[in-house]
């Protein structure tokens, strides 16, 4: 997932840099790197983000694999 496949996954889900990071249990440093393609998004959460998008209602809370406040 790139930044702009990132950016495009928060306007359909209506979530701020800042609700994803307060999801995932992070400062908003993380999703914002990923935002500006420094860092990768980690497959866990664009797999998670894109089951948010698809079943709102049945996606996990925090992606399988994702430990709160990784960085």
């Amino acid at each position: 997932m790139t930044g702009d496949e990132l950016s495009a996954a928060l306007h359909k889900l209506n979530w701020s840099v800042g609700d994803l990071a307060r999801r995932l249990g992070t400062n908003s440093h993380t999703p914002n790197r990923w935002l500006r393609g420094r860092i990768p998004v980690p497959g866990v959460v664009a797999t998670w983000l894109q089951q948010c998008i698809d079943a709102p209602g049945n996606a996990p809370e925090i992606p399988d694999g994702w430990v709160k406040h990784q960085r």
